[in-house]
């Protein structure tokens, strides 16, 4: 590999996907989960998910993940560059699509494995702003007897990797640590030069850099980041227009009528910027459930828009 040639960022979630869901790195992929975890596992099947320029470019890839299992644990990883609200709401459902889709009709629930879902979040998530380490696991405990948990068969973890650099003292110098700053950045191998398995990542790392292919799979994926950011940054600010200009027509005493007029004609302009936002997005090649989610249009309106094109 020449000087010249950077590596990819593993914070790319594609190439995340690429370095820890691909077989053939089952013991990258093992060695990565038993740091976040603290468990050992004797082996690690991971679910092959190839992608293509085309899957990018037409089939409107949303969120990607990792899937990985074992006899006993089904494992969920997605390294996650945009910052969705509901986020918290989207791992619990993604948790109980894995766990309810374990077991058959007639078999006892105690022959489902336990699943233990992970984000790692290139941002901080809101509803975690007042706790400071950067790593927290969640199970079901009991109110006021912590120590009780219901079930070992929930488990989630969140990473946040913008806490890494405010918890050195309150986290340690751990493997899950050195993991994390190889993520981050690959080239600063003093943190992680000792740790023989990140060295190996780092290895595979180096050849999907050198791979133009990926590099060109990467990149795509870098551009829909950056048009989804833009079209959430657009309707974010039509939304906080709408309702200022509704919460300043109150204040200043106009009629309730005229009020009432105005925020309708502001919610009617709204509706129709959604609308061509959404346009914007199926152009790009978002899928409908996501126009949906993201415009707040029905279904019916976007699958309307479609058919337009």
């Amino acid at each position: 590999m020449t000087e010249k040639m950077e590596l990819l960022k593993p914070t790319n979630d594609y190439v995340f996907c690429r370095l820890f869901g691909y077989k053939g790195n089952e013991n990258i992929t093992k060695a990565f989960l038993e740091a976040i975890t603290k468990d050992k596992y004797d082996f690690i099947e991971v679910e092959n998910q190839a992608r293509t320029i085309r899957d990018f470019r037409s089939d409107k890839i949303g969120i990607l993940d990792i899937k990985a299992e074992n006899k006993d644990h089904i494992f969920n990883i997605e390294m996650q560059v945009v910052k969705y609200d509901d986020m918290p709401d989207r791992i619990l459902w993604y948790w109980s699509k894995l766990y309810s889709s374990d077991i058959k009709e007639s078999e006892k629930y105690s022959n489902t494995r336990k699943v233990i879902s992970i984000l790692i979040a290139d941002y901080n998530l809101d509803v975690l702003k007042d706790v400071d380490r950067y790593h927290s696991s969640w199970h079901i405990r009991e109110d006021e007897m912590s120590t009780i948990i219901l079930t070992p068969k929930f488990e989630i973890h969140i990473i946040e990797l913008n806490k890494l650099e405010v918890n050195i003292n309150k986290q340690g110098d751990t493997k899950l640590r050195q993991w994390l700053e190889f993520i981050r950045n690959p080239n600063h191998r003093e943190v992680f030069c000792m740790n023989e398995e990140i060295e190996n990542a780092r290895k595979v790392l180096e050849e999907i850099s050198q791979d133009e292919e990926e590099r060109k799979l990467a990149e795509q994926r870098e551009i829909w980041r950056i048009d989804y950011n833009s079209i959430i940054g657009s309707l974010e600010e039509k939304a906080n227009e709408a309702i200022e200009e509704a919460k300043n027509a109150k204040e200043r005493g106009l009629e309730e009528g005229r009020a009432e007029g105005k925020i309708e004609g502001k919610i009617e302009g709204k509706i129709e910027g959604n609308k061509e936002t959404a346009k914007r997005m199926l152009n790009r090649g978002f899928d409908i459930d996501m126009v949906v989610d993201l415009t707040g249009l029905s279904r019916e309106e976007v699958e309307e828009l479609t058919e337009e094109k």
